[in-house]
């Protein structure tokens, strides 16, 4: 039984990536690949993840945290490399 449902699971997730290519991210995450992005583009939202296009199209969930940083914190430091005009 145990068995079975690790199979159904996996299927489930290898269907899920399968079509995470061809779905569009949401406005803000192509906004953000629009423009360059992460590395190009500070975001100072709430949202704790993002998802990224990588070069090969595929898309991946990747969290915002920064190392002990809360995401208060973690918008400031974008506010601040926004202003030093490194993104």
């Amino acid at each position: 039984m145990l068995e079975n449902v690790e199979k159904m699971k996996q299927d489930l997730l290898a269907k899920a990536e399968a079509l995470g290519k061809e779905l569009p991210l949401n406005t803000l995450d192509e906004l953000i690949d629009h423009f360059g992005g992460p590395e190009h583009v500070a975001e100072m939202t709430g949202r704790k993840g993002r998802l990224v296009r990588r070069p090969d199209g595929s898309v991946v969930f990747e969290s915002r945290a920064e190392q002990c940083l809360s995401i208060d914190h973690v918008n400031l430091k974008e506010k601040e490399r926004f202003m030093n005009g490194d993104k």
